[in-house]
């Protein structure tokens, strides 16, 4: 006998696929299969994205196109050609049938897990240096107007605080910047394909927040840990809040590379920076309780601006996502866990 051989194996019952969810994920003979729910009749496909990995279960469906979470590739759930980059390859299409009320899929029965060959990372193009470098220098030119508001309008030209406020406005602003642009990708697929502008928003950030932390440890505490943690209690002490949003944001900087992507596999990947949500209400207490009238002025309201529309971007395709799967899943479970531990917070923070 061929365990190799194709057949069709069962995959659920038409009735696990409502016409909100739109689709499911699951692994059929060691196989990750999604099955799509197009009108009336059903279409399936490989569940890992050829790009790197990605699983496409976990990405958005609006009826026609499935985007992945990762890097905003879309599908054409019917024949897996590409709709829109970054991937190259399409998405390999299963065969599926229905028959009575249960869905079958055609699958290596029997065959061993297949193994994710992602596609070749190919060569930085003479355009990447161009948007990389165009980037950059906005990102710098952002900091000096940053810098020069505080030194000359708000801080009496005193050199350390406007550095200090200077790096954590412009890190914290473009941060926001990176979780307000994943919404928009959603919201606008086409959009997607400029995705490599979230990682330079987010990896800028955190360099201009590594700025903001080395001159307050310079200027304000003289490199003194006893001085910086005189007490854990983070409501006391808001440098605690700070700590555990930098630890989270330096993993996630360092990890912001196609290697690491296919190093740490997709979903270990996915796994760790879904932290970022941690991070950033982190450091919204952080700043809310180190300095709350810094957002008396332009650049503050500024900052505020982008929190919200960063915020309410981020609820707004959890609900999305999480309703499709009646939050039943894990992702729902734990994202639901975070909003009521943060109102939590937020109530002990400005019960103060």
């Amino acid at each position: 006998m061929n365990n190799d051989s194709k057949k069709f194996i069962p995959f659920g019952k038409v009735s696990d696929i409502s016409s909100e969810t739109g689709m499911v994920g699951k692994t059929v003979e060691g196989k990750p299969v999604v099955v799509f729910k197009k009108g009336n009749s059903f279409c399936a496909l490989s569940n890992i994205c050829p790009h790197a990995g990605g699983r496409l279960s976990e990405g958005t469906f609006d009826g026609e196109v499935v985007q992945c979470p990762l890097h905003g590739t879309q599908f054409n759930v019917e024949t897996g050609e590409v709709v829109a980059p970054p991937a190259t390859r399409p998405a390999e299409k299963i065969p599926v049938r229905v028959s009575g009320d249960s869905i079958e899929v055609e699958v290596s029965a029997g065959g061993a897990a297949p193994r994710l060959v992602p596609t070749p990372l190919p060569p930085k193009s003479v355009l990447y240096w161009w948007q990389l470098g165009g980037f950059a220098l906005g990102a710098i030119l952002f900091w000096v107007l940053q810098f020069l508001y505080q030194y000359y309008f708000l801080v009496g030209e005193e050199l350390s605080l406007a550095l200090i406020r200077s790096f954590a406005l412009t890190g914290t602003t473009l941060i926001g910047c990176a979780l307000f642009s994943s919404a928009i990708f959603k919201w606008f697929p086409r959009t997607a394909q400029h995705w490599r502008f979230r990682r330079y928003f987010g990896v800028s950030g955190f360099g201009f927040i590594s700025l903001h932390v080395l001159t307050v440890l310079y200027y304000i505490y003289g490199f003194s840990y006893s001085a910086v943690y005189f007490s854990y209690n983070p409501i006391r002490n808001p440098i605690v809040f700070g700590s555990l949003a930098f630890f989270i944001l330096f993993m996630m900087a360092s990890t912001s590379t196609d290697w690491a992507v296919v190093k740490l596999t997709p979903r270990v990947w996915k796994f760790i920076h879904r932290f970022v949500y941690i991070a950033y209400v982190s450091a919204i207490f952080h700043f809310i309780l180190m300095d709350p009238f810094l957002i008396k002025n332009f650049a503050g309201a500024f900052l505020v601006l982008i929190t919200l529309l960063a915020l309410f971007g981020q609820l707004f395709w959890f609900y999305r996502i999480a309703s499709r799967r009646q939050f039943r899943s894990l992702g729902s479970v734990v994202g639901i866990l975070i909003i009521l531990g943060t109102l939590l917070v937020g109530y002990l923070v400005f019960s103060q």
